[in-house]
């Protein structure tokens, strides 16, 4: 084995490199655009622990047919030979040091467990009872769940290896009568094959995921706003 001198110094010569993978139908929401401004500028600028180098790599892929676009990325952060590829929505906002945390857990797969867009919301993580797995106010921590959403999530390249890139598929789920999305027939693949996958409670706490709302006079005085709105992300 490695003597621990040896065995630190192996370690900070890694190389990170991460594809920032985004797929869209071509539009960004507003505070999408400065979340990732934000963070590609914190990446450029701050080093992350452990590595010799790092580099990201944007992968814009648009269309409508969403496994295809992600399995584009896919393929282009092979083709690479990039490290990590964090999946980021372009209807999310995160926090600028947002890469900086996922890559300090060293997970093959850990990610955020995101809100859906619908009132009363739940999020998207489950447990292994299929249940839903809340993030409360002022958690923080790890917790392996059984599936998640790609809102935003970090996962090694090690994982594409072993399951390839023809997994994204969208399937009947006799259980909830409906589709499942293509995220998680590909984290079911991953899982399959001995991945497992994490959630951070938080940084869970401190993404959003943007949508539009009609507002009506049925909402007028029914919400008190409590925080002030922000221009920046981060």
């Amino acid at each position: 084995g490695c003597t621990p001198g040896r065995r630190l110094m192996s370690d900070f010569e890694r190389k990170l490199g991460v594809v920032l993978a985004t797929p869209s139908p071509g539009t960004w929401c507003e505070g999408f655009g400065t979340s990732m401004m934000a963070m590609l500028g914190h990446f450029m600028n701050v080093p992350v622990m452990g590595y010799r180098q790092q580099k990201i790599i944007p992968c814009s892929v648009v269309g409508s047919i969403l496994p295809r676009q992600r399995k584009e990325c896919v393929q282009s952060m092979l083709e690479l030979k990039a490290s990590h590829i964090l999946w980021v929505d372009a209807d999310q906002t995160f926090p600028k040091d947002t890469l900086h945390r996922l890559i300090g857990w060293d997970k093959d797969i850990v990610g955020c467990n995101i809100a859906v867009k619908k009132i009363p919301s739940i999020p998207t993580a489950r447990g292994f009872n299929k249940e839903v797995i809340y993030t409360d106010e002022g958690q923080t921590g790890l917790e392996k769940v059984w599936s998640v959403g790609c809102g935003v999530l970090l996962m090694k390249r090690k994982v594409f290896e072993k399951i390839g890139y023809k997994c994204f598929g969208i399937l009947w789920n006799e259980e909830i009568d409906d589709y499942n999305g293509e995220d998680w027939g590909m984290l079911n693949a991953a899982r399959e094959a001995g991945f497992e996958i994490f959630i951070d409670h938080g940084l869970s706490n401190d993404v959003g995921h943007l949508g539009t709302y009609r507002y009506t006079h049925d909402v007028v005085g029914e919400v008190k706003q409590t925080l002030p709105p922000r221009a920046v992300s981060g």
